[in-house]
């Protein structure tokens, strides 16, 4: 499986293990089941910027003074 799809389906678990939580009826497993989705959430997020940074999709982090610079660039 390929690296974008691993960061798709984690989405997808997660997205099915929240509508599986809203529609249980016992609160414990409905609070284990958003659990679960919020780690397959930050799986996702951790993989797809593994992605980006292997394809150079990806820029890197700039500073807020560069931020700020390039928009008052823009507005001059």
């Amino acid at each position: 499986m390929s690296e974008e799809r691993d960061s798709i389906h984690h989405q997808q678990l997660a997205r099915q293990a929240r509508r599986i939580a809203a529609e249980h009826a016992d609160p414990l497993v409905a609070r284990r089941l958003r659990e679960e989705a919020v780690r397959h959430d930050r799986l996702a997020r951790r993989l797809a910027r593994e992605e980006g940074r292997v394809a150079g999709t990806r820029p890197e982090p700039q500073t807020l003074g560069a931020r700020l610079r390039r928009t008052i660039e823009r507005f001059q």
